[in-house]
């Protein structure tokens, strides 16, 4: 059996072979490849690359992925090509070094490192960065494949469905004060932003909230991305009766102050 994910990485049994290791969605297929093995009860993992292109915005996250889960006790086989750049570059074992030697490492953005302490960083960047040079940060992530973020916890949050389920009482900061309901429609509209997939607000795990929490999560959600986006992109699920009451009124309310304030 194998799963395919974006035709990053496909799984056979415990192996994974990865196809590209360009962009950070590398590391995300990667991360749920690892997942779905563990879920079948292995306890080794054997990695394979036909990856040709190569960018740290992938292989520098897949790298730490799976040293965290062998520091958890996961075994990984590498069968890559010792040829290959992927294997030089230190994908499967990081180089470490010791603070001089990094200093005078001569091709020390080729490789990924194992850092144990912020000094090494420095070290790194004090050796090879002009501080009094300015640095195009754009033109900066174009030499690395483009920059996005590799979040793990919106990854951890995606379902066999395709869609982020966001429970509402974890992630938020209460559900009494318009604040906090500002605080996860914020975060969920930039989850939005960054992921193609819908969002699951589920409220579970939630028994109560104030009018202006809801008012300010669903209502304001709704005006930010309009009727069609948000009946396409979010899914309210889990409420109880007195969390459905309130948040319907909140939204005729809302929308009837929108209309008549046009």
């Amino acid at each position: 059996m194998k799963d395919y994910y974006s035709d990053n990485a496909i799984r056979t049994d415990n192996i994974i072979t990865l196809k590209y290791c360009n962009h950070p969605k590398c590391a995300s297929d990667f991360l749920r490849l690892v997942k779905e093995v563990l879920r079948r009860g292995y306890s080794e993992i054997v990695i394979r690359s036909d990856a040709i292109s190569v960018f740290p915005n992938a292989c520098v996250p897949i790298a730490g992925i799976i040293d965290y889960y062998t520091q958890n006790g996961v075994n990984f086989v590498h069968d890559i090509n010792p040829d290959s750049y992927l294997y030089k570059c230190g994908f499967m074992a990081p180089f470490k070094k010791s603070r001089k030697e990094l200093q005078s490492e001569q091709f020390p953005f080729d490789k990924i490192f194992y850092y144990e302490d912020s000094g090494q960083v420095a070290d790194i960047t004090q050796a090879y960065i002009d501080a009094n040079k300015p640095i195009d940060i754009k033109q900066l992530f174009s030499t690395i494949g483009g920059f996005d973020c590799f979040d793990i916890r919106i990854d951890n949050m995606l379902n066999d469905a395709d869609y982020l389920v966001y429970d509402v009482f974890q992630n938020g900061k209460g559900t009494a004060t318009r604040d906090a309901g500002a605080y996860i429609r914020l975060d969920v509209e930039n989850i939005l932003r960054r992921n193609q997939y819908g969002v699951i607000l589920d409220f579970s795990n939630t028994k109560t909230v104030s009018s202006s929490f809801i008012d300010e999560l669903v209502s304001k959600m709704v005006l930010d991305l309009g009727f069609v986006t948000f009946n396409n992109a979010i899914r309210l699920v889990n409420m109880n009766p007195e969390i459905s009451f309130l948040c319907e009124r909140a939204l005729y309310m809302r929308i009837s102050d929108t209309w008549k304030n046009q």
